[in-house]
């Protein structure tokens, strides 16, 4: 077992490559597991992974598809939309109602409705989009971040995001196949996954919620990425 940390005047080179081995091999994989409460579809930072002819890329939503395409089995487990805050959405409501209309206060709610947005997608892109299997943890409990393949298996505080892997102050402990703690991780995230809902249902929760909290009628991911669009365009137009 090999252990990394992050120091503050630390670049995280070795977190690159530690990342980069990591997707490298999960192309020669038979099962991959990656959970992280965040997801982001970020780069590598300074390496690439090529594995011709199915992959030539330093994103890693890009490389784990490649994986998925070939017939490795690929599971992403994440959070269902904890990040949801109601109480910005219902302040940009009131705000379209004739509510403060200051304009610093109007970019701050255009610009938080956009994270927001910009943070559906990212799932919807993970789960709808990509050719892996998605597990969600609806009641929001969700805090490891384990990443397995065959051949390694990632331990640590880092999500899988650009900021856990390059910006945060982050450890992660790196265990080749043959540790002995091996194949107790791997039981670890195997039964995780299995403890935790399919998108569907995350997506109902999420409906459900938008309708019992504020009332906002929603059909799925979907419209709900609309919905946002159009609050932040309605939200900036109050500038003008």
């Amino acid at each position: 077992m090999r252990v990394l940390c992050r120091g503050v005047s630390d670049s995280g080179p070795l977190f690159d490559d530690i990342l980069y081995r990591f997707l490298l091999t999960s192309l020669r994989s038979r099962r991959v597991l990656v959970v992280s409460p965040w997801l982001s579809p970020f780069e590598l930072r300074s390496l690439k992974v090529v594995y011709y002819p199915f992959i030539s890329s330093q994103r890693v939503d890009e490389v784990l598809s490649a994986a998925a395409g070939r017939g490795v089995r690929v599971v992403i487990a994440a959070r269902c939309f904890d990040f949801l805050d109601y109480g910005l959405l219902v302040l940009a409501l009131n705000t379209l109602r004739g509510g403060p209309r200051d304009s610093g206060v109007l970019e701050y709610l255009a610009a938080s409705i956009d994270n927001l947005r910009d943070r559906v997608e990212t799932l919807v892109n993970f789960c709808y989009r990509g050719k892996y299997e998605c597990r969600l943890d609806v009641e929001q409990r969700l805090h490891s971040k384990v990443y397995v393949n065959d051949f390694m298996a990632i331990v640590g505080s880092a999500n899988f995001t650009y900021s856990g892997f390059y910006r945060n102050l982050e450890c992660l402990a790196v265990l080749p196949s043959d540790d002995a703690e091996y194949s107790y991780i791997v039981d670890y995230a195997e039964n995780l996954v299995r403890s935790l809902k399919g998108v569907e249902e995350c997506e109902r929760h999420v409906v459900e919620s938008l309708q019992s909290t504020l009332g906002l009628r929603v059909r799925g991911l979907g419209e709900l990425v609309e919905l946002l669009n159009n609050l932040s365009a309605r939200i900036r137009s109050l500038r003008t």
